[in-house]
């Protein structure tokens, strides 16, 4: 880590600083867990509404509507 002189002048002005950037840090990384946490309970969402139903006989899978493609493969 690099250390620099600072002047008795500026010490309030720079710990404030250095301060405010560990808080950022801090809820930085906190909300990285609170993403993780929440993809995880939409991904659980997602896996129960793709539940198929009813349990022991399920449903076919419903037939496409609207016209087919031309050609399978698709361009970007």
């Amino acid at each position: 880590m690099r250390q620099v002189h600072v002047p008795a002048s500026e010490e309030e002005h720079v710990a404030a600083g250095v301060a405010r950037y560990r808080r950022f840090r801090r809820i930085r990384k906190r909300l990285m867990e609170l993403d993780a946490l929440m993809l995880e309970l939409v991904d659980d969402l997602g896996r129960s509404l793709l539940m198929p139903y009813p349990p022991e006989n399920p449903l076919p899978p419903a037939s496409r509507r609207g016209r087919k493609a031309k050609n399978e493969t698709r361009r970007s």
